[in-house]
């Protein structure tokens, strides 16, 4: 949670024909592990090798093939270091129950409150969340994705990023989200009135007035 500051956020286009090195698939799909295991919380009466955690999931090899997808939100500092161990919200309309999701101030009025998963950000600044068949949409027809994301928490106060997904036709076309921690500097001071410095010029015009009245009789 943030309460001194605030998020806002930026899209960052991931092209469908970006080719995606496997080492550097490899390297995120680490990454994501990392940032998904920080986070849960593991009961493991047992406590021998073999026992805890399972995953399961898939990688394309092919050094032609498109990105994953999954979309990434990156979040950092003002000045663009990544901030590591931020939860982010992940929202679709069927998500899970999550009366602390946030953020402060609530959603917009067509999505469904207090639904999200969340998954924490790794030394990049990073997680990532991946997407099914159902976050595809046609903007054509006037659709939007059904996805969201914001910083989690109810005391969080953060842009809320809604309509993501992957466009129609494509192969995991797609925004990744870049959230940015800005300073509240709160409400500005108003601004210097040189009070006497006009009453002052007032009193001055006023008795060049009552000159011009005495010449013009």
């Amino acid at each position: 949670m943030c309460e001194a500051g605030k998020f806002r956020s930026q899209p960052v286009r991931l092209d469908d024909k970006r080719c995606v090195p496997l080492a550097e698939r490899f390297a995120s799909l680490r990454s994501w592990c990392e940032s998904v295991a920080v986070g849960a919380i593991v009961r493991n009466e047992v406590g021998v090798p073999g026992t805890g955690p399972v995953a399961f999931g898939s990688i394309a090899y092919a050094a032609s093939s498109a990105a994953a997808a999954t979309l990434v939100v990156r979040v950092t500092n003002k000045d663009g270091a990544p901030i590591e161990g931020l939860q982010v919200a992940w929202y679709w309309p069927d998500a899970p129950d999550d009366p602390y999701a946030g953020p402060q101030g609530g959603l917009p009025p067509q999505m469904r409150p207090q639904r999200a998963v969340t998954g924490f950000t790794n030394i990049n600044g990073d997680t990532g969340f991946g997407m099914g068949r159902g976050a595809y949409f046609f903007p054509s027809q006037g659709q939007i994705g059904p996805h969201a994301t914001w910083i989690y928490g109810q005391a969080t106060r953060s842009d809320v990023i809604l309509g993501l997904g992957m466009l129609g036709q494509t192969n995991h076309d797609h925004y990744d989200v870049e959230f940015v921690s800005v300073t509240d500097e709160g409400t500005p001071p108003p601004p210097d009135f040189p009070r006497e410095e006009i009453l002052a010029e007032l009193a001055r015009v006023e008795e060049a007035i009552g000159a011009i009245r005495t010449m013009i009789g």
